[in-house]
């Protein structure tokens, strides 16, 4: 007995070091999960992020991730890994079929043998082989499901690998709802965005439809000029909102037919630095930001707010300058009747420049806008 006990006692370090060894690279895999997952932030690379990790703690041949789509009352894989030339992407299942519909409806995994061609494509030919499908919380709903299929024959998923696969899916489920949260304030802010804007139409009708034809013409120019997506984007999204501060100019300025005092002018300056406050909660790009801002700033510097010259001057703001310009001479106001295209074509080239970005206002002479 002395001599079992102490072969016991002895043992004793080598099973706890054994114990910590694991815990230590089990909390490494912890730390590389959640490193990993902090680095994206765009759902499709949270998918691909959740996939690579989940095969390599698991050792699984394939992975895909399906999306519930309610609309249509399908899950839908919308992406996938190890499947060579197998093209899964786009496979649907009824949200009915099992065993999907329970991992849905408990939001729970679930851990089987699946026999070829039960799960579609996703379980091909060559025998039985296990299958994890660990769902995704968002809101309290299960809405994604992370899929794992092994080999046939090929070894079961551990214990240990399993906790850490679901802890992979809790961080990806939190990843995945932080970013529904932001769409959601996003769509609430663009909103009280809207109803803003659907105030000073209801004041100066001429507002929304100037907006949107300036956005039109400025992305023209934005072609014209060869500019990359980002610019043309920039343009899409600031441009119907760059004249919002306006709805802080009283009636009696906004809608003045005669010319302004200099007090009066410089209340109407003050919209496009009004316009940024407003839109400052969206947290804009600097090139949206200066679609709004510095719009009104010219080549030579004599502009506002900030007097910018040159390159100094984002160049979408440049573009929407020009733009802005072209439509208030070819549009009919309260004080004066439209120009021609002819006119106005003219009066831009005259300013090319010194109100304006050479460059731009050539881009605008070969452009589309002239041509319809």
């Amino acid at each position: 007995k002395g001599s079992d006990r102490g072969r016991t006692v002895g043992a004793l370090p080598a099973i706890a070091r054994r114990r910590l060894e694991d815990k230590i690279k089990e909390l490494s895999i912890l730390h590389t999960i959640s490193e990993s997952l902090d680095e994206v932030s765009e759902k499709n690379d949270i998918f691909r992020k959740s996939m690579d990790i989940a095969q390599i703690i698991t050792d699984a041949d394939m992975a895909f991730i399906m999306v519930v789509e309610h609309d249509n009352g399908k899950l839908v894989v919308r992406a996938a890994s190890g499947y060579d030339d197998r093209d899964v992407l786009g496979t649907e299942f009824s949200l009915a079929d099992e065993p999907f519909k329970s991992v849905l409806e408990k939001k729970c995994y679930s851990y089987f043998l699946a026999s070829p061609g039960s799960l579609g494509s996703l379980v091909p030919q060559g025998g039985q082989l296990p299958v994890l499908l660990a769902p995704m919380i968002i809101n309290r709903e299960a809405v994604v499901i992370l899929g794992l299929a092994g080999r046939p024959g090929g070894p079961e998923i551990s214990g240990d690998a399993l906790t850490l696969v679901l802890n992979l899916t809790a961080k990806a489920s939190l990843k995945l709802e932080n970013i529904a949260l932001s769409e959601n304030i996003f769509s609430s802010i663009i909103g009280a965005l809207n109803s803003l804007l659907n105030a000073l139409d209801a004041r100066d009708t001429y507002t929304k439809d100037h907006s949107h034809r300036v956005t039109r013409y400025a992305a023209e120019i934005a072609r014209a000029m060869g500019c990359g997506q980002e610019v043309i984007d920039s343009i899409n999204f600031a441009g119907p909102l760059h004249d919002i501060g306006k709805i802080g100019v009283r009636d009696e300025i906004l809608l003045k037919k005669s010319g302004f005092t200099g007090e009066e002018r410089e209340i109407m300056k003050s919209h496009v630095v009004r316009g940024e406050e407003i839109l400052r909660p969206l947290n804009l790009l600097a090139s949206e930001r200066a679609v709004v801002l510095y719009h009104h700033e010219r080549w030579d510097g004599g502009g506002y707010p900030k007097g910018l010259c040159g390159q100094d001057i984002p160049v979408v703001a440049r573009i929407f300058s020009v733009a802005d310009t072209f439509d208030a001479m070819t549009s009919t106001r309260p004080y004066r009747q439209a120009l021609s295209l002819d006119v106005a074509k003219a009066e831009i080239i005259k300013c090319r420049g010194s109100q304006f970005d050479p460059a731009v206002v050539d881009a605008f002479i070969t452009s589309e806008i002239l041509k319809g």
